[in-house]
């Protein structure tokens, strides 16, 4: 955030300084939209790194998903580029707190990759556990019993396709009027 508001100065006296003096206010007044992005991008960051630390606490405290962790940190992800990319319209070629800003959403990328690969290297081992305890459960089933259970798991992994098919549809149905 610190080197968007950076950047941000820094364009703010680059066009004072090739144009009449003029006062911020009136500098982001003569492009609402410019402006009202640059806001958007920075709540929306600010939205996602509170959604990826509560994700974070609630898989420390067992209430958490994997998957959670990582859907917030692809968001902070997509947020911090979109600041970058909101940043980038106006920003000089050699503008060194653009490139500090891309360098920090660069960081962000990494920290929250990062935090992924802890969380997927954790929840591997757990996995290992699970498996572990199916396969000696499965190992006690009768032949009839295996075949009740492989159909069972069948249903549910149709179910499971059915609800991620409507999940998709929904995301896009969600993204779409985001941009209307």
């Amino acid at each position: 955030m610190k080197s968007a508001t950076e950047a941000q100065q820094e364009q703010f006296q680059y066009r004072n300084n090739n144009n009449n003096e003029e006062e911020p206010r009136t500098f982001y007044k003569k492009d609402v939209k410019y402006c009202n992005g640059l806001i958007s991008s920075a709540q929306n960051i600010s939205s996602s790194v509170s959604d990826l630390v509560a994700s974070a606490n609630n898989i420390v405290n067992n209430n958490g998903s994997e998957e959670e962790l990582i859907a917030a940190s692809r968001q902070v992800a997509a947020n911090c580029t979109s600041l970058v990319v909101s940043s980038r319209v106006r920003a000089t070629k050699d503008s060194s707190h653009q490139i500090e800003l891309e360098n920090a959403s660069k960081s962000v990328t990494k920290a929250t990759s990062i935090l992924v690969n802890a969380v997927k290297t954790i929840t591997e081992s757990s996995k290992k556990v699970i498996q572990q305890n199916i396969s000696s459960e499965l190992q006690q089933l009768t032949k009839t019993e295996s075949k009740i259970k492989e159909m069972e798991e069948q249903v549910n992994i149709l179910r499971l396709e059915k609800e991620l098919e409507t999940s998709r549809i929904k995301l896009a149905q969600i993204r779409k009027s985001n941009y209307q």
